[in-house]
């Protein structure tokens, strides 16, 4: 996130939807960190871990605070489903505050110089019910965006299971200055039903799908 506040360096947040336990990112971990040490959080999703304490990579160790929403086993078989891990900073550790967190989702509050910043890391499981998935993130939106300042800046991101093709174009006007573009693109052309109650979603509440907006690694 860039800050127009000259004197506060940007905010750095990696989603990352990992499909395994921590350890199984270790080396990308550190060969990523090895390249960009300046990430604020890291957001992973579907890390599969049922119980704690979770073993955390010695690349996140010294530097951040984690906070969990373990996975569910829903039989004796297989692996567990789900799993979020939010890494945060040590030096934000007096500015963040859980404001919600379910099997579904962590919510997070930041408070930055002359910024409130709301971060969330989802996993919507394609076993859930399209429209029971997305009206409980209705939800928890509805009630969070009534108690937060009018200018608070919302971060969401994680793994949604949704295909939404083309969908998001925005007006030009709304992209002016920004590093990301009005128009999508993007090679899955497919939108399926939880695509569409995303993108209605995103609509509902001013959000802006940054996907397939821009070539930089960083927006």
């Amino acid at each position: 996130l860039n800050s127009h506040d000259k004197t506060t360096k940007n905010f750095e947040v990696c989603f990352w939807n990992i499909n395994g336990k921590l350890c199984s990112i270790n080396e990308d971990l550190t060969e990523l960190l090895a390249k960009n040490n300046k990430f604020d959080m890291f957001c992973f999703t579907e890390t599969w871990h049922e119980s704690r304490p979770i073993p955390i990579p010695a690349a996140l160790t010294d530097s951040y605070v984690h906070v969990d929403s373990l996975a569910i086993r829903d039989s004796s078989l297989g692996r567990a489903s789900g799993g979020i891990l939010l890494f945060i900073q040590k030096n934000l550790m007096k500015s963040y505050t859980v404001i919600d967190i379910s099997n579904l989702w962590i919510l997070i509050r930041i408070n930055l110089p002359g910024t409130v910043l709301v971060v969330g890391s989802f996993y919507l499981s394609p076993a859930i019910d399209d429209v029971i998935a997305l009206e409980m993130v209705h939800g928890v939106l509805t009630d969070l965006v009534g108690s937060m300042p009018s200018n608070t800046v919302w971060l969401l991101g994680g793994d949604w299971n949704s295909r939404i093709g083309l969908a998001g174009d925005l007006e030009r006007d709304l992209t002016a200055g920004a590093c990301i573009g009005e128009r999508r693109l993007s090679l899955d052309r497919t939108v399926n039903r939880r695509g569409r109650l995303f993108t209605e979603l995103c609509e509902e509440f001013g959000l802006i799908v940054c996907n397939g907006r821009s070539d930089a690694p960083h927006l």
